[in-house]
C-alpha cells in the first residue's frame, strides 16, 4: 500500500472525485491550508505529480474539485466554495498534462459567474450536443441546478432540479449522482439534512440530457422543480413515523450564524416486525 497524501479532505457529495484514464489516475483533494489540488498517477511507472489548482481559498473539504476526462484526453476539474465562491475550473494540458494547466475559468454564460454555491457534481454525457453536465447547489436559495456546455467555454442558464422540502428547520435536499456517460443521469436525493429531519428518506430519479426531461424509476415524467417525495422512494422502503421525546430546540449554526435545529432523540415505531426489516446503511452526516 502507498500513501498518495498525508494532506488531503474531500466530502461525499462531489463526485467523482477520483479519475482513472488511460494514462493516469487523478485524484482531487483540499489541503489543511485550503488549497485546491490535483495529482496524477501516471500509468504504467507510478510517478506522481502534483499541481495547485487554486492556492488558500478556504480551509474546507465542501471545495474539493471533481474530474471528467474529454475526448481528446484532457482533464477538467471543477470546484465550488461552500456558499463563499462560485463554481470554478481548470483544465489540463494535452495527454492530462497537470504541469500544463488552463486559466482559472467560471461558468460564462450561466448567469452564476459569480453566484456563491456549495458542491460540485460533473459528467460528460455522449449521445447530446451540450455533452458537459454540471450539477452545484446554489447558495443563495439552497437549491440543486444544472448547466451545460459544449465547448468547456460558454455554458446555459440553470435548470433548478429540485425544490426545498419546507421542514419547520431552515434545511434542504442532498443529492449523490451517477451516471454511465449516455444520456442519463441517475439522481438519488433525500427530504433534507439527514441530522435535521427525522422521516428523512431516498428518492430516486432519472434525468434524460436529450429530453431534459426528469422522471421517476418507473419512467413517469415529474415537472421540474420536483420536491423530493415526488420521486421513486428507495429507503426506507415503508414510511416511518416518529415522535418526539422532547421538543427540538434552536442553535447558532456551524457557521456565520445559520439557524440549525437540534433534534432530541426519537423513538420510531416499526410499522413491520423485527426480524422482516431488511438491515439498512448507516449514512454519514454532512456538516452543512
Amino acid at each position: 500500500m502507498v500513501q498518495l497524501s498525508g494532506n488531503g479532505a474531500w466530502t461525499w457529495y462531489s463526485d467523482p472525485r477520483v479519475l482513472e484514464t488511460s494514462g493516469a489516475t487523478y485524484f482531487a483533494y483540499v489541503t489543511r491550508g485550503g488549497s485546491v489540488m490535483l495529482t496524477s498517477v501516471e500509468k504504467p511507472d507510478g510517478r506522481m505529480r502534483t499541481t495547485v489548482l487554486r492556492k488558500f481559498q478556504l480551509r474546507d473539504d465542501h471545495n474539493v474539485p471533481v474530474l471528467v476526462e474529454t475526448p481528446d484526453g484532457r482533464v477538467v476539474a471543477f470546484w465550488g466554495g461552500h456558499g463563499q465562491a462560485p463554481v470554478q475550473y481548470r483544465v489540463t494540458g494535452p495527454g492530462g498534462d497537470i504541469t500544463k494547466m488552463s486559466a482559472l475559468r467560471r461558468l460564462k454564460g450561466s448567469g452564476m459567474e459569480n453566484s456563491a454555491t456549495t458542491y460540485v457534481q460533473a459528467f460528460r454525457m455522449r449521445g447530446v450536443t451540450n455533452q458537459y453536465h454540471v450539477l452545484t447547489r446554489r447558495y443563495w436559495d439552497q437549491n440543486w441546478v444544472l448547466t451545460t456546455s459544449k465547448d468547456l467555454v460558454n455554458w446555459t442558464k440553470p435548470i433548478q432540479l429540485f425544490k426545498n422540502s419546507g421542514q419547520e428547520a431552515r434545511t434542504w435536499p442532498y443529492l449523490e449522482a451517477a451516471s454511465s456517460g449516455w444520456r442519463r443521469i441517475h439522481l438519488a436525493v433525500t427530504d433534507a439534512h439527514p441530522a435535521q429531519e427525522p422521516n428523512n428518506s431516498l428518492y430516486h430519479f432519472t434525468y434524460d440530457a436529450d429530453t431534459t426531461k426528469l422522471r421517476r424509476t418507473d419512467g413517469q415524467w415529474v415537472t421540474k422543480p420536483a420536491f423530493p417525495v415526488t420521486g421513486t422512494r428507495r429507503w426506507p422502503s415503508r414510511r416511518r413515523t416518529a415522535t418526539r421525546s422532547r421538543p427540538a430546540t434552536r442553535t447558532r449554526g456551524p457557521r456565520r450564524g445559520v439557524a440549525r435545529s437540534r433534534l432530541a432523540p426519537w423513538r420510531v415505531r416499526r410499522s413491520t416486525p423485527r426480524a422482516s426489516r431488511s438491515t439498512t446503511p448507516t449514512a454519514t452526516r454532512p456538516t452543512s
